[in-house]
C-alpha cells in the first residue's frame, strides 16, 4: 500500500487538475452528442408529441450541462486555476444573445424581460467577454428561477474608471420574485447555501451559481451588489472595469460580403470546412449541421489524417479537437501551419477541454477561436460564418 503522504502537494494538485480535465472531457463529449443530436432532431420534420419530447430532452441535457459546468468552474476558481482573456466585444450584442438563451424558460413561466441600455454605454469594450457573460447569465438565471410571475428588467449603464482608458460597465437585473430577507442577503453568495437552507426542495440546483459569480467578479476586479425585500423582488447587479474598444465593422463583414458578391455574380459559394474529430457522433453532428447550410465539409479522424487532408487541398476553416489518439490537436495545428495549403487557414479549437490553461495553449499555438463542447448550433454556425462567410448556392 502506498501512503498518501508520499505525494507532494504539487503532485497532488497536478493529479487533481488532470482528473478534472479528464472528467470534463469524458462527460462533455457524450453530452455534446446528446445536445447536438437533439438540435438536429428539432430541425427535422417532427410532429405533435415528438417536438415536445425533443424539447424536453434538450432542457434536461442543458440542465445537466449547467450543473457540470458550474461544479468544474467553481473547483478551478477555488484552486486558482483560472486566467483572464481580453478581447474586443460588442456590449449590447453580448448581453442580448445571453437573454435569448433564456427565452424558453421565460415563455414557460409567462415572464416578461425588458432590456434598457443607457446612451452613455460605449458600443464596444475590451475585456473578458466570456467571464462577463457568465456573470450576467448566472444573475439572470437566478432572477428567472425565483420569479413565479411578473417580469425581469435589465439595466445597463457605465461610470468612469480609475484610468481614462477604462470605464466601469454596470449591469442591474431587477426581478419581481420572492425576494430575500435582510439577514439572509450576506450569505446568498456562499457555496451550497441553497442546500443548507432547504431551498433545493423547491428550487433545483446545487446553489453554486451566485458563489461562482462572486469568484468570477473577484477575478475581474469588479464588485457585486444586491437590494431585496421579501415579497417585493430583488435587484442583483455588478460592475466590472473594461477598456474602451472600437470594432472595425468592415473587417468583421468582409467574409459575408465576399460570399454575397459571389452569389450576385451568379456563381456558388461553398466554403470548405475540415472537421478534425475522433468522436464519430460529434463529427456527424457538425457535418450534418454545416452541410445543411451549404458548407462543404471534410472529416478527419486524427491529427495525422488532418495533415493529409490539408496536403490534398486548401480549406477555408479547420475545426480542431484537442484530445485525440496519437497526435493531439495542438501539435496537428502547429504542423498544418507550416504547410503551404495550411499556412493561411484559420484553426478553431472544438473541444471539451475548456479550461483557461487549454485556451492559453491554443492561443500560443495560433488558434483563431475556441468552441467549447457542448456547443449549440447557433454558436457553431456563427463561428463558421465569421471565418467563412455565409454559404450561398446559385439561384437560392
Amino acid at each position: 500500500m502506498i501512503p498518501l503522504t508520499s505525494q507532494t502537494p504539487n503532485s497532488l494538485n497536478e493529479l487533481k487538475s488532470l482528473f478534472l480535465a479528464s472528467l470534463n472531457h469524458e462527460i462533455r463529449t457524450p453530452l455534446n452528442g446528446i445536445l447536438g443530436l437533439t438540435d438536429l432532431l428539432l430541425e427535422a420534420d417532427l410532429k405533435g408529441d415528438q417536438i415536445e419530447y425533443a424539447q424536453s430532452l434538450k432542457v434536461c441535457a442543458e440542465s445537466l450541462f449547467n450543473v457540470l459546468n458550474a461544479t468544474l468552474e467553481y473547483s478551478a476558481l477555488s484552486a486558482g486555476n483560472a486566467a483572464l482573456e481580453e478581447a474586443e466585444f460588442h456590449i449590447e450584442e453580448l448581453l442580448r444573445s445571453a437573454i435569448d438563451e433564456y427565452s424558453a424558460q421565460t415563455l414557460a413561466k409567462n415572464l416578461t424581460i425588458t432590456f434598457q441600455c443607457d446612451e452613455s454605454v460605449p458600443e464596444t469594450a475590451i475585456g473578458d467577454a466570456v467571464r462577463i457573460r457568465q456573470v450576467f447569465c448566472h444573475l439572470l438565471s437566478n432572477g428567472i428561477k425565483f420569479t413565479h410571475a411578473g417580469k425581469v428588467e435589465i439595466f445597463v449603464s457605465s461610470a468612469p474608471a480609475e484610468t481614462p482608458e477604462q470605464f466601469r460597465l454596470k449591469v442591474q437585473i431587477r426581478d419581481s420574485g420572492i425576494g430575500i430577507a435582510q439577514d439572509r442577503q450576506k450569505v446568498v453568495f456562499e457555496a451550497f447555501h441553497q442546500l443548507e437552507t432547504g431551498l433545493a426542495r423547491e428550487f433545483s440546483g446545487l446553489g453554486l451559481g451566485l458563489a461562482l459569480t462572486q469568484k468570477i467578479i473577484q477575478l475581474l476586479d469588479g464588485s457585486l451588489f444586491i437590494e431585496s425585500s421579501p415579497g417585493f423582488g430583488s435587484t442583483f447587479g455588478f460592475e466590472v472595469p473594461v477598456y474602451f474598444g472600437c470594432i472595425k465593422e468592415a473587417i468583421r463583414e468582409e467574409a459575408p460580403l465576399a460570399a454575397a458578391a459571389a452569389a450576385g455574380a451568379g456563381g456558388s459559394h461553398f466554403p470548405s470546412v475540415l472537421v478534425v474529430e475522433d468522436n464519430q457522433v460529434a463529427q456527424r453532428i457538425v457535418s450534418k449541421t454545416l452541410t445543411k447550410r451549404n458548407y462543404r465539409v471534410v472529416s478527419a479522424l486524427s491529427g495525422a489524417d488532418a495533415i493529409d487532408r490539408v496536403n490534398s487541398g486548401p480549406f477555408d476553416l479547420i475545426l480542431m479537437d484537442l484530445q485525440m489518439p496519437g497526435m493531439d490537436g495542438i501539435e496537428a495545428a502547429l504542423r498544418i501551419g507550416k504547410l503551404d495549403n495550411g499556412r493561411q487557414t484559420p484553426v478553431v479549437a472544438f473541444t471539451a477541454n475548456s479550461t483557461s490553461e487549454y485556451r492559453e495553449m491554443c492561443k500560443k499555438a495560433g488558434f483563431k477561436g475556441f468552441l467549447a463542447k457542448p456547443v449549440n448550433v447557433a454558436d457553431l454556425v456563427a463561428t463558421v460564418e465569421n471565418f467563412c462567410g455565409t454559404a450561398v448556392r446559385a439561384g437560392s
